[in-house]
């Protein structure tokens, strides 16, 4: 097969999305020791971007090493030195990108440091984090934590806490947490007819009606 043959047909492979064909996936990976540097790199880019599953998360993260040496579009990237704390891969219900793909993303945009989380739910995987230590980008995992808060007037508050893994989290340290937030807006929670107490035991509930009102104001009509 020629060169452009394979390059056209490593194309189609890419625009189909997600990949689970296992003959695909076979002739992708042996495009990994081709002679030709352009197919190789399309072969890569192709397997770290559309190859899905958990089971070829080793494949992903050599496809990802083959690239090397890696572009050095991080240098002068729209994002360089920007840091972005809340992004999704594939592991979560809602996103697309797999983790590798999404690292990949992030130092190409020059990114310095990201962070990985799952909805409610522990991130566990380490795709990301060693593809992150492939690229030298910094990273971290966590969970986004989404709590409905319902309000007086019927309605209903989201709240989203992105909480990273520095340590292993403690909830007792996290309520503490948001009870030292309380405190501190305590004058303001005061004036819209919150009892403190009952403030510091659902401070989940407070912190959302401050929320509201403070954007109420804000978007108000003068």
């Amino acid at each position: 097969m020629e060169q452009s043959e394979r390059l056209n047909w490593i194309d189609e492979l890419n625009q189909k999305g997600t990949l689970r064909d296992p003959e695909a996936i076979d002739w992708l990976e042996n495009c990994l020791d081709d002679a030709d540097h352009k197919v190789r790199e399309a072969a890569c880019r192709t397997i770290v971007e559309e190859v899905v599953g958990s089971e070829r998360k080793d494949l992903r993260l050599r496809a990802l090493e083959s690239l090397q040496p890696f572009p050095q579009s991080r240098l002068d990237g729209p994002s360089k030195g920007q840091v972005d704390l809340h992004t999704h891969d594939s592991f979560s219900e809602d996103a697309h990108p797999t983790p590798a793909a999404l690292v990949l993303r992030a130092y190409e945009e020059g990114l310095a440091v990201l962070g990985v989380v799952s909805h409610n739910q522990r991130y566990e995987d380490d795709e990301a984090e060693r593809a992150a230590s492939l690229l030298g980008l910094e990273l971290f995992r966590g969970t986004e934590l989404s709590v409905s808060v319902p309000l007086k007037n019927g309605h209903s508050e989201s709240i989203h806490l992105i909480q990273l893994y520095l340590e292993e989290p403690d909830p007792e340290r996290m309520h503490e947490l948001f009870q030292g937030y309380v405190l501190q807006y305590q004058r303001e929670l005061r004036f819209l007819g919150c009892d403190l107490q009952q403030a510091l035991q659902e401070p989940w509930r407070a912190l959302a009606l401050l929320r509201e009102k403070s954007y109420d104001r804000q978007t108000s009509v003068v």
